[in-house]
């Protein structure tokens, strides 16, 4: 696949959504080359698979039900508005770095939540520190995430409450 992010990328398949099957499906970032966004109508698509972020948010939760992410949950901070969205960061977070990239329609699917409720939740929760970076490109979350410790003590928290380990999904 070429890398130069200025070069049309022509698929086998049209766009999944008007059809247009021009080549004029433009990749858009070199950060996330499996997504694609067709020069005609401006919908995102999966390079590999050619379908929309809905149906991949589907096949992902479908995943996740097959072979579950966990994530430890402190009830403390679970009462927290913008508390759903972090365990869910946290969640995706595998390698702990605290920096998690994904696509804005996906953390909607999951947590069956509407766009304005995301950036509700991210204005709440950088106000306590609960991420430290936050910004939306091109549809994709690109989320620097806050400590435990941090938050509970910008919370002034003194305990975190019972922790349980839960399965990623949707409840």
């Amino acid at each position: 696949m070429n890398k130069d992010i200025s070069t049309p990328i022509k698929l086998d398949k049209p766009c999944w959504n008007c059809g247009y099957t021009g080549g004029n499906l433009i990749k858009r970032d070199p950060k996330h080359p499996g997504l694609i966004k067709c020069g005609s109508c401006d919908t995102y698509q999966g390079v590999a698979l050619n379908i929309n972020l809905m149906l991949l948010a589907a096949k992902t939760a479908a995943a996740l039900a097959l072979k579950p992410l966990t994530v430890r949950v402190h009830a403390e901070l679970a009462r927290e508005d913008w508390a759903k969205l972090w365990y869910l960061l946290r969640a995706f977070d595998t390698e702990g770095q605290g920096h998690v990239e994904l696509p804005l329609q996906l953390c909607q699917e999951l947590l069956d939540v509407s766009q304005s409720t995301i950036y509700r939740w991210l204005a709440s929760g950088r106000e306590i520190g609960a991420y430290r970076s936050s910004r939306v490109r091109d549809g994709v979350l690109d989320i620097w995430l806050g400590g435990l410790t941090a938050i509970c003590r910008n919370l002034k928290k003194t305990q975190w409450g019972t922790v349980a380990v839960t399965p990623l999904g949707k409840s």
